[in-house]
């Protein structure tokens, strides 16, 4: 929740990518709601473009990132997270996806490269670092990532995009109790 002084605070400077990612995240969610969403609820708009181009460019497909953004099928949260490693200078374009499924697939390939570390929840949340990629859904259903910020013990904070609303998706700070968090998959922690 923007503007609450409990996760609005100082954070100490980031030495992790995981954590210099984060970092990139909540400047975005700094921004006023206006810039922060999508617009007409079909996956568009500035913000679902400034954090998807980069993607499709680094891959040579502008041709499909646009059949997807012009028919609102863009599923920009993976897109979110993985900008935020780039605008934060980890470059992880070449083995990035805009699918949270195949991004699983490509993470478990880079940990056999110790590029990253990738586990299956249940893990201690008390080992999970600020800017790991969290990933929700079931196993081949994987239907959203995003980062995760903090846990108290009771409830975990993560800031994703297209995170859902009933008037537009958005960057946005999300807070879920622990005890509920049964569709969380897994965590995966970029390295380098």
């Amino acid at each position: 929740m923007p503007g609450d002084a409990t996760t609005d605070r100082e954070w100490p400077p980031p030495t992790t990518p995981g954590g210099k990612a984060l970092a990139h995240a909540r400047k975005i969610l700094a921004r006023p709601l206006e810039e922060r969403r999508e617009r007409g609820g079909r996956n568009q708009g500035p913000i679902v473009r400034e954090c998807c181009e980069w993607l499709f460019r680094a891959h040579g497909d502008m041709a499909l990132y646009e059949r997807l953004y012009r028919g609102g099928n863009l599923p920009w949260c993976a897109c979110f997270a993985g900008w935020c490693y780039e605008e934060s200078g980890t470059d992880v374009a070449r083995w990035w996806s805009a699918s949270c499924d195949s991004l699983w697939v490509r993470l478990l390939g880079q940990e056999t490269r110790g590029r990253v570390q990738v586990r299956r929840w249940p893990v201690d949340p008390q080992s999970v670092e600020p800017g790991d990629l969290t990933f929700w859904g079931d196993p081949g259903d994987l239907n959203h990532v995003d980062l995760w910020e903090r846990c108290d013990g009771t409830t975990l904070w993560t800031i994703g995009g297209n995170t859902g609303h009933p008037v537009a998706n958005r960057v946005d700070r999300t807070a879920r109790l622990l005890v509920a968090a049964d569709r969380l998959f897994g965590v995966a922690r970029v390295l380098a």
